[in-house]
């Protein structure tokens, strides 16, 4: 009895101690007191609604999952058939919405899922077919005169931007002392470009103090780089010769840079012309749609990796970034590029050692995502670094055939040896693959000299796959890779000599972004007009018969120049010397061409040449005095080994293709 009603007084006293916990955390008529545990929660970020236009595309939705599992996956599935190809990023869901044929919209759900997670749907809305509204088109004027906002003295500084007339401009250069000398251009160096995007640039017109003043030329380009736009606009002088009208209207072009020639000119007034619309056929306008250009690994080290690319796109991007995975993993991870310009460009830390990476830049435009194309790499492993040192004899890219050695350890595209020679490396721009078809096909690799102003090699690959139906260029402008300040200024020519193509625009016709690339100034040097690069010239005769040897298994070519006293086996001496030309005074005019050359000897075995053993090979020099003569034809006279060319220039050519006979040559092999 006594042990009963000490049970009971326990139990009673526990439910005094109850209901006070009930009173304390407000649950009461006998419910538990909630516990506090971590379960996944999917957040989107943004609106859940996506709207598409009739065209469709790739969309995007961002998404996070708060207190993740490891080793689970967010999955996704659509409500509807027109919604495909979704692909579920670490961050971002990515799914295609193809076209509405239909005349009404069209809705669906797109539903995310996580293991322990409530789901969330997200709902897409098509508009219908039919007709897309013309938004209106807009023209105007802008004109810049004395009082519009110009500097009373000289800038000097090239990112220098002044406000004219409501609209930012770059001006270097350039400025008003009074209003009776107008807008005055300093010599050989002025310019004012338009920094803002105001519309396609349908013409500009300078009005000059005086006809001897008016003495500027025009370029134009697709985006805006200080002082690298892509083409020059011929210029008409009224018939007084005081004012210039360059016609842009064919170029479907954004901005503008006038530029000063030589001597001090003096404008009244420029007359800016544009519209909201594009003004002509421009056979390579800004994409309706953004594109990639130039997508390269720049550096890689055993965690890290800084990758490029040019952004061709003229309007508004919401975000960009890079995706990238390791090759085993099936989900990519994103960097988002803060700062979104036509340079992308992104470092990725945190990488595991000699590991094999896929990568892709992206876009946000428009409510769309566009993609490049996927690119690897592969990070080095024991401290070791991507490009290689050239003490082991390796390149800076260890496929390429074509390669001389580049002295560029730490891949920034100068010589770690002689820091006046820079490289660079050009993918093709337009739609042409390697032969795998998982990147851009590469157009040609530059050294280019400092010291001389002028190309020192072009290497490139020759194959039929670069012929097509593009119309030669003429682009002529800087390459946006090497250093400007080191260039011609210019597509002027000077000293007897013309603007000779190393890879010639005939190489590269299988499109027109292609094409243009051809005719940066790093893949120009000056060439005599008379005898050496015309019709019948013995560079011309040379081109046209390598032409011949470009066969099925690729021909891979090395065309430089050489700069110091050269004599050749028909008698012709060519001395150093320097001339003006492209707009510089100090230009080196090289006393010899040449072309080492590299393929199978059968032209279609189907192998690699690095797979090739030294008698399935051919490889020789072919070299040219700068003052050979006209009608001069190649012959075996002017071959030479390609370890003979190594000791007359330095370099060390075809160090990929370990089987090269480069101590041989034979001119049967060639056809002499």
């Amino acid at each position: 009895m006594k042990r009963f009603i000490a049970f009971r007084f326990l139990f009673a006293l526990a439910a005094v101690f109850a209901i006070a916990a009930c009173d304390e955390t407000g649950v009461g008529n006998g419910e538990e007191p909630p516990v506090d545990v971590d379960v996944p929660v999917i957040v989107v970020d943004g609106e859940r609604t996506v709207k598409a236009d009739a065209d469709g595309g790739t969309f995007r939705v961002r998404y996070s999952v708060t207190d993740p599992v490891e080793g689970i996956r967010l999955t996704a599935k659509a409500s509807a058939d027109w919604i495909t190809d979704i692909v579920c990023n670490a961050s971002s869901v990515d799914f295609e919405i193809a076209s509405n044929a239909n005349e009404k919209s069209r809705t669906a759900e797109l539903t995310l899922a996580y293991t322990g997670a409530e789901s969330v749907t997200v709902l897409v809305e098509q508009a219908e077919a039919g007709e897309q509204p013309t938004p209106p088109v807009t023209t105007g004027q802008i004109i810049l005169t004395t009082d519009s906002g110009w500097p009373t003295s000289y800038s000097k500084d090239k990112e220098n931007v002044v406000k004219m007339e409501g609209y930012e401009f770059y001006v270097y250069y350039t400025a008003v002392y009074s209003s009776s000398n107008g807008i005055q251009f300093k010599s050989g160096d002025g310019f004012v470009a338009n920094k803002d995007d105001f519309g396609y640039i349908i013409s500009v017109d300078v009005e000059y103090k005086s006809s001897a003043n008016a003495n500027c030329t025009l370029f134009t380009g697709v985006v805006y780089k200080p002082s690298l736009l892509e083409n020059e606009v011929e210029g008409v002088k009224s018939d007084d010769g005081r004012s210039v009208h360059f016609d842009c209207s064919g170029r479907n072009h954004r901005f503008f840079n006038l530029a000063n020639g030589s001597g001090v000119s003096y404008a009244e007034r420029i007359i800016i012309t544009y519209a909201s619309e594009q003004g002509g056929d421009n056979p390579d306008p800004t994409p309706d749609v953004p594109s990639f250009a130039d997508v390269e690994v720049e550096s890689v080290s055993d965690d890290a990796a800084t990758v490029v690319c040019t952004l061709i796109y003229d309007k508004t991007i919401t975000s960009a970034g890079v995706m990238y995975k390791t090759a085993a993993e099936s989900t990519y991870r994103e960097l988002q590029i803060p700062s979104v310009s036509h340079e992308l460009r992104a470092e990725l830390t945190g990488l595991a050692s000699g590991t094999d990476y896929d990568f892709r830049f992206y876009v946000e435009a428009d409510g769309k995502l566009y993609k490049s194309d996927e690119f690897d790499f592969t990070t080095t492993s024991n401290g070791g670094t991507t490009p290689p040192s050239p003490v082991t004899g390796d390149t800076y890219r260890s496929g390429w055939p074509e390669l001389p050695i580049e002295a560029d350890a730490d891949g920034n595209g100068i010589d770690d040896n002689d820091n006046t020679l820079y490289y660079a490396h050009h993918l093709c721009a337009g739609p042409e693959k390697n032969a795998q078809g998982n990147a851009s096909a590469r157009n040609y690799t530059v050294c280019y000299s400092a010291e001389h102003h002028c190309p020192v090699w072009v290497a490139a690959p020759r194959h039929d796959s670069y012929n097509g139906s593009a119309n030669r260029t003429d682009a002529y402008g800087k390459d946006p890779k090497i250093l400007s300040s080191i260039q011609y200024n210019s597509k002027s020519t000077g000293g007897g000599c013309n603007k000779g193509h190393m890879l010639g625009s005939a190489e590269r016709t299988c499109s027109s972004a292609t094409n243009r690339q051809v005719f940066y100034y790093t893949n120009i040097a000056p060439q005599y007009s008379s005898t050496f690069n015309t019709g019948g010239g013995a560079w011309n005769n040379l081109e046209e018969w390598v032409d011949s040897k470009v066969c099925a298994d690729t021909l891979y070519v090395v065309i430089g120049c050489y700069f110091d006293t050269f004599s050749d086996k028909r008698g012709n001496t060519a001395t150093p010397t320097v001339i003006e030309f492209g707009g510089r005074s100090d230009v080196s005019c090289p006393t010899m061409f040449y072309y080492a050359m590299l393929r199978t000897k059968r032209g279609n075995t189907r192998k690699s040449v690095k797979d090739c053993s030294a008698s399935e090979l051919q490889c020789a020099a072919f070299v040219k005095c700068h003052k050979a003569k006209k009608g001069d034809k190649p012959s075996a006279a002017d071959m030479m080994t390609i370890e003979e060319l190594e000791k007359l220039t330095g370099f060390t050519y075809f160090p990929n293709v370990p089987n090269a006979p480069k101590s041989t040559c034979s001119a049967s092999d060639w056809g002499l």
